[in-house]
């Protein structure tokens, strides 16, 4: 029953897909937004947490390998060759004769390789300007729902309690899946308590990585977008976003959520709304903290102290108490692996440690030059892109890169959902932007005087001139 059940789901998924492949992205992004809410109204159903997978990302996969005239996907050598570096090595280590059970080596190959071709899904939905445009509305839409579920979420539980309010949601799930066992933490002076909220997510952290990609989105739209209507809308998503972040009880959103804004705007050299974001954000938290025993003063001395705490931690120190030196298998040191197996293990809070213990240290060395591979060729795309529409996504996205760069050193971050499907379709979708912005400037050449030089020709369609 099981498998005819998935089998139908999938064949309708496979052919909306087909009909309208760009739709099915559409509904990817949206279901993201509401997936843990799924999965946790359905706790007692183990299988549920593929259903993302098989409705969408599946079907999004075999239509790009079937679908005729897309847009070539065309990666800067030095990416590709880090791609494929990391795929040789996680698949080498599938194999390895100390790694786990072979139902956990297998749940931690889905988790290091299966969200990675969404670079190709992103860069083949990004074929027009119209195309960006409508993403980022859908982005824009869909990250209300669990913004105004978190703020519902905290407000009750201020009013009613926490274990009350979370259990209004969610019921008996609420304590075994989405807030660790009503965890709290205490913060300032007077112990004012950080509650952990989970919105429509299966636990807190997916909904942070979940906003920080939402705040990135909203910041696009919000200077590229070309409706007067819908720049207005952007800008106040992502105010919306940035309270829901703090109030998440997220303790690193109190230092990367500020991270992001600031490198949003250093990146564009933009200091004079940075102020001004900065200054409405503080104004909305700080009527939030008045609800609550919490001040803005104590919020910057708690970043402060995480700031030491996490570089101290977390540093290398803690990715060489992990390091294997030849691994020990994928799946070793998965979360994603308590499904199938129980361990006494603490997994790795850190991506890079993560890295080191199951990969060894080619694995390190690889995960280190994807990430960052990707983020030169973001600066690469930037000195180049003139469309201030395109030069803005790729800023968003080198934001986001760079954050969730940091952020590796304080957990397995693109191991989550549904920043690991965000983050790289978000990646491919910013490849595409070079391509897409030559037509501003090629029919410049035509417009040049008679007579003009060859090379002051070639000058000036570089330069957008």
């Amino acid at each position: 029953m099981l498998i005819i059940s998935v089998a139908t789901l999938l064949s309708i998924a496979v052919a909306l897909a087909v009909w309208r492949w760009h739709y099915a992205v559409y509904t990817l992004l949206a279901y993201v937004a509401v997936g843990g809410a799924v999965q946790l109204l359905l706790f007692d159903v183990k299988w549920i947490v593929l259903l993302k997978d098989i409705l969408f990302v599946i079907p999004c996969y075999l239509c790009l390998v079937i679908m005729k005239g897309r847009p070539h996907i065309r990666l800067p050598r030095y990416f590709a060759f880090t791609i494929g570096l990391f795929v040789v090595v996680v698949v080498a280590q599938l194999f390895n004769p100390s790694g786990p059970p072979w139902t956990a080596r297998l749940i931690g190959l889905k988790v290091w390789l299966f969200y990675l071709p969404l670079i190709a899904v992103g860069s083949t939905v990004a074929i027009s300007e119209r195309r960006i445009r409508d993403v980022l509305r859908v982005f824009l839409v869909v990250m209300w729902l669990p913004c105004l579920a978190g703020l519902a979420q905290w407000i009750l539980s201020l009013t009613l309690g926490y274990q009350r309010a979370i259990s209004l949601f969610y019921g008996v799930a609420a304590s075994a899946a989405s807030t660790q066992g009503y965890a709290s933490f205490g913060v300032g002076s007077q112990g004012a308590q950080l509650i952990r909220i989970p919105a429509t997510f299966s636990y807190p952290t997916q909904y942070y990585n979940y906003l920080l990609c939402a705040i990135t989105a909203a910041w696009i739209a919000g200077i590229g977008e070309k409706s007067r209507r819908w720049r207005s809308f952007a800008r106040a998503s992502m105010m919306v976003g940035i309270v829901a972040s703090i109030f998440s009880g997220i303790r690193s959103a109190f230092l990367f959520t500020p991270l992001l804004i600031l490198l949003l705007y250093v990146l564009k050299r933009d200091a004079r709304r940075i102020v001004g974001t900065v200054a409405v954000a503080a104004v909305l938290i700080a009527a939030g903290l008045s609800q609550s025993s919490l001040t803005l003063e104590d919020i910057a001395s708690y970043t402060s102290d995480l700031t030491v705490m996490y570089a101290h931690v977390n540093g290398v120190s803690y990715v060489a108490h992990y390091l294997s030196p030849l691994g020990t298998g994928v799946g070793s040191g998965t979360n994603a692996t308590r499904y199938v197996m129980d361990s006494d293990d603490l997994n790795p809070e850190n991506y890079y440690a993560k890295a080191a213990h199951e990969l060894g240290i080619p694995g390190l060395v690889a995960v280190v030059l994807l990430l960052t591979a990707s983020i030169a060729v973001g600066f690469r795309d930037l000195r180049f892109l003139q469309n201030p529409g395109y030069r803005a996504f790729c800023i968003g996205v080198l934001a986001l890169q760079i954050t969730v760069l940091g952020y590796s050193f304080k957990a397995t971050l693109l191991d989550y959902d549904p920043l690991n499907v965000l983050f790289w379709f978000l990646v491919g979708m910013a490849l595409q932007l070079r391509r897409l912005d030559r037509p501003a400037w090629r029919p410049r050449f035509a417009c040049s005087p008679p007579g003009t030089p060859v090379n002051q020709l070639t000058l000036a369609g570089h330069l957008g001139t």
